[in-house]
Order: C-alpha cells, then sequence, then structure tokens
C-alpha cells in the first residue's frame, strides 16, 4: 500500500503560539545592569490581536511592559502537555482574569 503524505496542517496543528504582556525588572549590580526579575501583568492569550488589546490597556499603569510571543512545537507524544497549554490559555472572545 502507497502511504499518503502528512497534510502540513496536521504538523500546524501541534504548534501553538501564545502571547503574554510582561515586565521586566533590573538593578545595578557591581555598575552593571542586570535583569533580577520578570513579572507576567496578563494571564496567556492566544490571539496576538487580544494581546494588544491588553497591552495597551496595561500600559496606562506600566509604561515600559512589553508582549511577548512564544512559539510551542509539539509531538504526538506530547499531546497532553499541549492539551494542558491550550486549556490556560485565553481565546478570542473570551473574558479572563489573572489566576
Amino acid at each position: 500500500m502507497k502511504k499518503t503524505p502528512q497534510k502540513a496542517g496536521a504538523a500546524k496543528r501541534m504548534r501553538v503560539d501564545t502571547y503574554q504582556v510582561q515586565k521586566t525588572m533590573y538593578a545595578f549590580v557591581d555598575g552593571e545592569l542586570k535583569k533580577t526579575m520578570t513579572l507576567g501583568l496578563s494571564s496567556l492569550f492566544g490571539s496576538r490581536f487580544a494581546a494588544v488589546k491588553a497591552l495597551r490597556k496595561i500600559r496606562r499603569a506600566h509604561p515600559t511592559a512589553t508582549l511577548v510571543h512564544v512559539r510551542s512545537e509539539f509531538t504526538e507524544q506530547e499531546k497532553w502537555a499541549r492539551f494542558c497549554l491550550l486549556s490556560m490559555v485565553i481565546r478570542a472572545g473570551q473574558q479572563g482574569e489573572r489566576p
């Protein structure tokens, strides 16, 4: 039997893009500016549009907040980890507060 090639769409579904608004704290240590702490100011978003909307609101109180994009790739054996990550992501149309 001839094998059919795996569709590109199936591989694409195993990838999860997440966005989060973060703020990084810096301090002078021995005359150098070093990163001391990173604060997550929002929940994880699955939509860039929703994340930018949240960033605009958060920047009123935190002008140095930035948007961080993370792309996670999963294999067939890591389906459970992908499911857990997707359960934490706020999708378009959902309202969510930080836990």
